[in-house]
């Protein structure tokens, strides 16, 4: 269980305190413990934190002092960039993966934090009416995500964060293929599969709507997370009748059921 490899992994911290592996995977760990809570939820940022003390720790293990391999620093370095965008540190975050990348030019890992970095940057600049800054900020969001996928054409985080960018940058037929392969790939994510479900919706493209959802509800067993799918795409829906309504049409038109 997850408890009992976090305990293993610090009882190697206490009978190995100068080996990095121990604190890697704990933070690791916590890291995954931390990404099934969304972005300003406690539990999320109690995790981030501790993961980033994990890291922080191994990574003050001296090299010239004690075996330590590029391996392990890379994924030290790694693990503590994305804590501390955990924590919602995004510029420090974003430093800290050109850093990685300075070191290590073709870690697909960073490209694909500093992608995401880059993408939540221009998001920001967008909402704040700065659109020229926010449209070359997500363009350099995209070229790093497919840097990313050149180094792992099948990572599901990667190819879900290029087809959001393309989705903001407006360029949506583009977008589905990467956010299909990415529900595809892992279809219990209920992320993954929403951002797909949203992208169908605007393209008006209601049957693959429905069939996603339902595809979704039918396989998910935890109450909690399949009354979150059916809100969601009630939200979505309900946006539709009102623009329906506004446009002088028929609002019963937007519903699928």
């Amino acid at each position: 269980s997850w408890a009992d490899e976090e305990a293993y992994f610090g009882w190697g911290m206490e009978a190995s305190p100068n080996a990095m592996l121990p604190f890697t995977e704990r933070g690791r760990l916590r890291l995954a413990a931390a990404s099934l809570h969304p972005p300003g939820h406690p539990e999320r940022s109690r995790l981030a934190a501790e993961a980033e003390e994990d890291f922080t720790r191994g990574l003050a293990i001296q090299p010239d002092e004690w075996v330590v391999t590029t391996v392990d620093r890379l994924q030290g370095n790694l693990g503590l960039a994305t804590a501390l965008y955990y924590l919602g540190s995004v510029g420090v975050a974003e430093d800290a993966y050109r850093q990685i990348l300075d070191k290590w030019p073709t870690s697909f890992q960073a490209m694909h934090g500093l992608g995401t970095c880059l993408a939540e940057r221009g998001l920001a600049a967008v909402e704040e009416g700065n659109e020229e800054v926010g449209l070359d900020l997500l363009e350099r969001a995209l070229v790093e995500q497919i840097g990313a996928l050149e180094g792992a054409p099948d990572w599901a985080a990667a190819l879900h964060a290029k087809g959001l960018v393309l989705a903001r940058l407006g360029r949506s037929e583009e977008a589905l293929p990467d956010l299909e392969r990415a529900a595809e790939k892992e279809p219990g994510n209920r992320g993954f599969v929403f951002d797909l479900a949203q992208a169908y919706w605007e393209a008006a493209r209601i049957e693959d709507f429905e069939r996603l959802i339902a595809g979704y509800l039918a396989g998910e067993t935890d109450p909690q997370q399949r009354a979150a799918v059916r809100f969601q795409a009630g939200a979505l829906e309900l946006g539709r009748a009102e623009e329906q309504l506004q446009a002088g049409g028929d609002p019963a038109a937007a519903w699928s059921c």
